[in-house]
């Protein structure tokens, strides 16, 4: 199916274009970087993450719609070489990623940010 047009329900999306600052919440820990761009006539956002940290990964993520929750996937890579996929949402409030499937330590992962 050809899109004429990019989806208007990701203009949500919108709100984490920019650059950011991401701490993670461990003692010592330097903050790092985040960008979110607009890829491929607004119809993706990709997602690159920067620690400086050498312990912590840097990361990169391609966000799209997904058409069966009504909600996003987020396909997600690393300088480990781990790729995984998490559904996402996202509103004014809050920013959340979770993956069903075990990962590395056989958990399922929620990440909830909110501002």
């Amino acid at each position: 199916m050809a899109h004429d047009q990019p989806n208007r329900e990701h203009e949500v999306l919108d709100l984490l274009i920019g650059e950011w600052i991401e701490q993670v919440r461990l003692p010592d820990a330097p903050a790092g970087r985040m960008t979110c761009e607009w890829i491929l006539d607004h119809r993706y956002m990709l997602q690159r993450s920067d620690s400086p940290q050498p312990e912590f990964p840097d990361s990169m993520a391609v966000v799209a719609d997904d058409e069966n929750t009504n909600s996003f996937v987020q396909h997600y890579f690393d300088s480990r070489g781990v790729v995984r996929i998490y559904q996402m949402t996202l509103d004014e409030h809050s920013w959340t990623l979770q993956r069903h499937e075990p990962d590395f330590e056989d958990v399922p992962l929620r990440v909830e940010v909110r501002w």
